[in-house]
Formats: C-alpha cells, sequence, structure tokens
C-alpha cells in the first residue's frame, strides 16, 4: 500500500519542494521498513525527481 502511494505521489499546487521532499521520505520509511538507509536514500531522491511538477526544476536539481 504505501509503495504504491509512494509510486503515486506528485507535487501538490503551491508545495514547496521541502514539504513534498519530507513526505516522500515518510512514505519511503512506511514503504521500505527494512531496507538499508543508503537504499531508502536513493529511492527517495528518485522519487523525489519523479514527483516534480516542472520539468525544469527536475532537470536544475539533476544538474545540482
Amino acid at each position: 500500500m504505501y509503495r504504491v502511494q509512494l509510486r503515486d505521489r506528485r507535487q501538490k499546487a503551491l508545495e514547496t519542494l521541502g514539504g513534498l521532499g519530507h513526505d516522500i521520505r515518510g512514505l519511503t520509511n512506511l514503504a521500505y521498513p527494512l531496507a538499508p538507509a543508503d537504499l531508502k536514500e536513493t529511492l527517495a531522491k528518485e522519487q523525489f525527481l519523479d514527483a516534480l511538477h516542472s520539468a525544469d526544476m527536475r532537470l536544475r536539481i539533476k544538474q545540482a
């Protein structure tokens, strides 16, 4: 259930990047409770990028 919520999570209108990141980290911890921390970090980063509504923002973050 949490994996589906994580996969389907998208940035809401007027949602801050911090708020989105916080929510994705929480969902990642719920979806993968036994995964190593480095794997959870990688999964959260990938989902964060996928969740962004702005393709330009996605590209700028990837380049940073």
